[in-house]
């Protein structure tokens, strides 16, 4: 285990003070929206004399590392929870979030996990000791309409009645738990958000790397290369959009690499499809992109979407997740339906063709990312639903602060 910032000095002797454990199945190896998110809340808890600690299934390195450090993030290692191979042991997680919990002793422990089990049964051990923290399931990743069965048992509708509260990245997450039993007022949606990002007008640094001129129009991706993304239908439908002097750049990295590169000189577009690799700059290069593309088939609240928003580029996406709470349709960019490269041809040709709507959706995106998605809003909503919990905190007043603006 290990820990990057001493306690605040502000929590001594205090008996107001909010302390929050979030236990995340993250490997903090990049900085990504979800690890400025921590820096952020850490920030802020600091600032109100309050305490955030993570634990997570790896230690922060490069950027990350840099950040949580200039933030005071106080995190530690949840040891065995996913091994060197990055293979997820995820009853490995049990006994030591028990002893987490036992010698931080906090009043919220938020839970940020692919699997229910687990966290019910160190809930439920917990149980145990003598401060009972409220337990809170975060539910980021996408779940499926809920059948008969559903309706009457699955793992979120036992992590609903273990957890004291349940928070949501999307409404379309949320009408899955409610549609799994749990009630809609023991459930709260914050959508994921991301940070501005001062590098977003340099247009000419991926420009420059890939080759491409000033009339060349550059339709880009971030990515990791896994089935549940679906790199493959951005290739066939940008191959099928038939577009003159157009690039497809794809950054990001992993193991359908091959295969789709395959695909792309299947589809008789090689020479224009650019596979980057991962990149630690990719927000940097996304204002070398004329149009985004999002076609993976299963999403909570996609962290690339609001970064493309944020960068005031119009998106094309899947309707998986949030991406249609995130997307006006037709306004700030356009949904097509999964796994449709058809019609993904489509709306990328439309933007093709048209510069003017690609610079008014661009500016729409940018505005609703302001509006919505905006990491300092995600963090004040947290904030606020931690702030609901204060009555059932042991019968104590207690206070905590954020400006979600």
């Amino acid at each position: 285990m290990a820990e990057m910032h001493p306690p605040n000095p502000r929590l001594r002797g205090r008996e107001q003070c909010v302390r929050i454990l979030i236990l995340a199945n993250i490997v903090p190896a990049r900085l990504g929206g979800y690890e400025e998110f921590i820096a952020r809340l850490a920030e802020t808890c600091r600032s109100a004399g309050d305490e955030c600690i993570i634990a997570a299934a790896g230690a922060p390195a490069g950027r990350a590392a840099d950040r949580w450090q200039s933030a005071g993030v106080r995190w530690e290692v949840l040891p065995g929870w996913t091994d060197a191979n990055g293979v997820e042991r995820p009853w490995r997680f049990v006994a030591p979030a028990v002893r987490l919990v036992s010698r931080h002793a906090p009043d919220i422990v938020a839970v940020r996990f692919g699997n229910e089990l687990p966290v019910c049964a160190a809930a439920l051990l917990c149980g145990r000791l003598k401060k009972k923290p409220i337990w809170v399931w975060e539910q980021d990743q996408q779940i499926r309409k809920a059948g008969f069965a559903a309706r009457l048992f699955s793992r979120a509708r036992l992590a609903g009645a273990v957890c004291g509260h349940m928070i949501a990245v999307s409404e379309r997450i949320r009408t899955g738990l409610v549609e799994r039993g749990i009630p809609q007022s023991r459930i709260s949606v914050i959508r994921n958000g991301v940070s501005d990002w001062p590098a977003r007008a340099d247009r000419g640094l991926l420009r420059r790397e890939i080759g491409a001129g000033s009339a060349d129009l550059v339709v880009g991706m971030v990515s990791s290369l896994i089935p549940r993304k679906r790199v493959d239908v951005a290739i066939r439908g940008f191959a099928a959009a038939g577009l003159a002097r157009a690039v497809l750049v794809v950054i990001g990295g992993g193991p359908l690499e091959a295969k789709l590169r395959a695909e792309a000189e299947s589809a008789g577009v090689a020479e224009r499809v650019r596979f980057m690799g991962p990149r630690s700059d990719a927000r940097d290069l996304l204002g070398g992109l004329d149009v985004f593309v999002h076609t993976s088939s299963a999403e909570g609240c996609a962290y690339a979407i609001s970064e493309a928003m944020c960068a005031g580029l119009p998106v094309v996406a899947a309707d998986a997740g949030a991406s249609a709470e995130q997307i006006l349709d037709g306004v700030t960019g356009f949904v097509a339906p999964v796994g449709d490269a058809g019609r993904t041809a489509e709306r990328l040709r439309i933007l093709a063709e048209n510069p003017d709507l690609r610079r008014s959706m661009g500016a729409a995106a940018r505005a609703r990312w302001r509006e919505m998605f905006r990491v300092e809003r995600m963090v004040g909503l947290y904030i606020e639903t931690c702030r609901s919990f204060f009555g059932l905190l042991n019968g104590r007043t207690r206070r905590i602060s954020a400006n979600p603006d």
